[in-house]
C-alpha cells in the first residue's frame, strides 16, 4: 500500500490478489498508529470458519481491523472504534481514485474469537518477518 494525503487525512490503499483496492484511515483510531506499518493480510477461512477481510494489525498493540468495513475485530466497540473506510474506483488505466467522505460503518459480523485467531496470525508473520530480517 500507499500513503496518500487526502484532505488532511492519510489515507492506507491495499489492493488485494483479485485486483481489488480497499482505502482506509491510516492512523488506528486506538493508538494513532500508523496502520501502514502493520501487517495486512487475506484469509478465505481460519478453521473452517469463513473470513471476509482483508485485515490490517496495528502495530501498536495489534488491534485487527477489517480493511473492507474498518471495524475493529479483536476488540469490543467501546474499547476501540471502527476505522474509516472510502469508496474506491480504478479506472481503466490502473490509476486509483478514493472518494472524499467515508463509507457508513458496516459490522462485518465477525465473532470476536476468530478475530483472535486472526490477530495471533498477523502476529506469527510480524515476528517471522522481524526473525527473517526483511
Amino acid at each position: 500500500g500507499q500513503a496518500k494525503v487526502w484532505p488532511g487525512e492519510r489515507i492506507l490503499l491495499y489492493r488485494n490478489g483479485k485486483g481489488l483496492v480497499f482505502a482506509i484511515q491510516m492512523q488506528c483510531p486506538h493508538a494513532l498508529a500508523m496502520l501502514g506499518g502493520g501487517e495486512v493480510e487475506e484469509y478465505g477461512d481460519i478453521e473452517g470458519l469463513a473470513t471476509s477481510g482483508p485485515f490490517v494489525a496495528c502495530p501498536s498493540h495489534t488491534y485487527v481491523f477489517d480493511i473492507s468495513s474498518g471495524a475493529c475485530i479483536t476488540e469490543p466497540p467501546e474499547r476501540c472504534s471502527p476505522a474509516r473506510t472510502y469508496p474506491v474506483h480504478v479506472g481503466g488505466g490502473g490509476e486509483v481514485y478514493v472518494g472524499p467522505l467515508p463509507n457508513p460503518v458496516v459490522d462485518p459480523g465477525i465473532p470476536m474469537e476468530l478475530g483472535h485467531k486472526v490477530q495471533n496470525r498477523l502476529v506469527e508473520k510480524g515476528l517471522d518477518r522481524m526473525l527473517s530480517g526483511q
